[in-house]
């Protein structure tokens, strides 16, 4: 984690991951919608071009590889954050695979949280919990009559409320055939059709799923549909299991018990 200020043209020096001296420089450049835009350079360099009064220091790695609500010491673990850390930063749909469910919805709303849609809703959605009959009112919404009125009201659905904002599927292996083709149409025009309207209306999400176990095996095996699953894995994460991440075990165990006995 390093910080540098964009106004100035100030060259910066750092030391890398190992230890190596790496210079960085800023150039501001025009671009046609006149917003300010900066190139962020860095390249490797000799330690003589180093200059104290420009040497920025770095935090620890935990620091500097963990959301401030999901870290971890185990070094498969710190990898896989540091891409988490990268793709919160884009608007790709992504898979989250392996750990336990909770890890996977604390990983999903750490990325929310460092994107630009973290002043946005974060709603989480369960397939299983949806009956078929009931897709479209909990999805797309539904028109309702006033009780003084009598006019239609729209009555927002799970995706409407979750606009501009990410919407997280826990589950994702649990959705029924006939909720992935309609998913899939959703994914595919951007918007909904709110049940009783004739208009639909644009929504606009980052999708993150998960699934517990490997969706990939469900699509070979004709369990979830093939066209679905290559939209939403446009970047997959692996959780490794805490089974594997014996360093992490003390880690939990000692925030429980400060927790529990502050």
């Amino acid at each position: 984690h390093l910080l540098c200020d964009l106004s100035t043209s100030q060259e910066y020096h750092f030391l890398n991951i190992h230890k190596e001296p790496v210079r960085l420089w800023i150039q501001e450049v025009d671009n046609l919608s006149h917003a300010r835009m900066f190139l962020i350079h860095a390249d490797l360099c000799g330690s003589e071009e180093i200059h104290a009064s420009s040497l920025l220091s770095a935090q620890s790695s935990a620091q500097n590889t963990a959301f401030p609500n999901f870290s971890s010491n185990d070094p498969a673990m710190v990898q896989m954050l540091r891409t988490a850390r990268r793709l919160s930063l884009t608007d790709y749909p992504i898979l989250i695979q392996g750990g336990s469910s909770s890890e996977r919805e604390s990983l999903a709303r750490s990325i929310h949280n460092n994107s630009r849609r973290k002043t946005a809703p974060f709603l989480v959605f369960s397939p299983a919990s949806v009956q078929t009959e009931d897709l479209i009112s909990q999805l797309s919404g539904y028109y309702a009559p006033d009780p003084d009125t009598g006019a239609l009201t729209l009555q927002n659905g799970i995706l409407s409320l979750a606009n501009h904002g990410t919407l997280f599927i826990q589950g994702m292996e649990l959705m029924s055939p006939s909720m992935q083709e309609y998913f899939l149409q959703i994914l595919q025009k951007n918007s909904v059709l709110p049940k009783g309207g004739t208009t639909d209306i644009p929504v606009n999400f980052r999708l993150i799923v998960s699934s517990g176990t490997d969706l990939y095996e469900r699509v070979l095996s004709h369990a979830f549909n093939e066209e679905l699953f290559f939209s939403l894995c446009v970047a997959t994460l692996d959780i490794p299991p805490l089974k594997n991440r014996p360093q992490d075990v003390i880690s939990y165990m000692d925030f429980f018990q400060k927790k529990l006995f502050s």
